[in-house]
């Protein structure tokens, strides 16, 4: 069985990922295929390709590295007699289902499902693929129900081939986490401050942009109101912008990807 995601780096998918491979491994002969290499962040110990580098800043120097991947995965797949290739996020899920025809393709499904009314060029490719192209996997695992009726409702996916699993936790993990402290400019922020804390992926389809503009509105007059974002992602530099335009920077506070988000939760109002 092969599991094919973007990295090992910040997010929600990775940090499952971290959590079922050895599971997994106690009862499959498993493999990792990553498409990019960055910093690690949610580690996993087991048989790990590379099948990419860094992403390359450059269209044309993307078009070739995305080419090399596809190649390396088809290879790997076939070569190794790959039966089940699981792929998370959604690059991942549309070469699974594209490039790796001779396995069974199971995606996972883990955020928003687009409707088609963005009027964002890149969405719109985004979700005409995915519309075309999901319906072909072999199965689908979502973490809800909402999700798995936007799948059959958007997409067409046939409900028969949808399984919903929650995303796992080790609670007690996360109440250790949660006890660790916080540098101490944050603390006193938390300390002499009401904070509301928001993390996840800052990709657009999360909808920070839509938190910060209601936070905007919402608490325009009280400055003891703090909003936190943790997370890293392609739209942050959207969001630092939009933050600086509209004079935020002392309320809303955008403080990157955390390898240990419980301790920013436990201490939000």
């Amino acid at each position: 069985m092969l599991i094919l995601t973007n990295s090992l780096g910040y997010g929600g998918a990775e940090r499952v990922i971290s959590l079922i491979y050895p599971k997994l491994s106690e009862k499959y002969n498993m493999h990792l295929a990553l498409l990019v290499k960055n910093e690690t962040i949610n580690p996993v110990d087991g048989n790990i390709i590379l099948l990419g580098k860094e992403e390359k800043s450059s269209k044309v120097g993307y078009i070739f590295d995305l080419a090399y991947k596809i190649y390396a995965l088809r290879r790997f797949v076939e070569e190794q007699e790959i039966d089940v290739v699981l792929s998370f996020l959604p690059v991942p899920d549309l070469l699974n289902i594209i490039f790796c025809k001779k396995a069974k393709r199971i995606i996972s499904v883990r955020g928003q499902v687009e409707n088609g009314k963005n009027k964002n060029i890149s969405s719109l490719i985004k979700y005409y693929l995915r519309k075309k192209l999901y319906r072909k996997a072999d199965g689908a695992i979502v973490v809800s129900e909402s999700l798995r009726d936007s799948l059959i409702r958007k997409y067409s996916f046939s409900e028969k081939k949808i399984r919903v699993i929650y995303n796992p936790f080790i609670i007690d993990e996360m109440y250790k986490k949660s006890e660790e402290k916080l540098d101490e400019k944050l603390e006193e922020i938390f300390i002499n401050n009401k904070v509301i804390v928001s993390v996840g992926r800052v990709v657009e389809s999360k909808g920070f942009q839509y938190l910060i503009k209601a936070f905007e509105r919402a608490f325009s007059e009280d400055d003891k109101i703090k909003l936190v974002i943790v997370g890293e992602g392609e739209y942050l530099e959207y969001l630092n912008k939009y933050v600086i335009d509209h004079d935020l920077e002392k309320r809303v506070l955008l403080v990157g990807g955390k390898k240990n988000p419980y301790n920013y939760l436990k201490r939000a109002t």
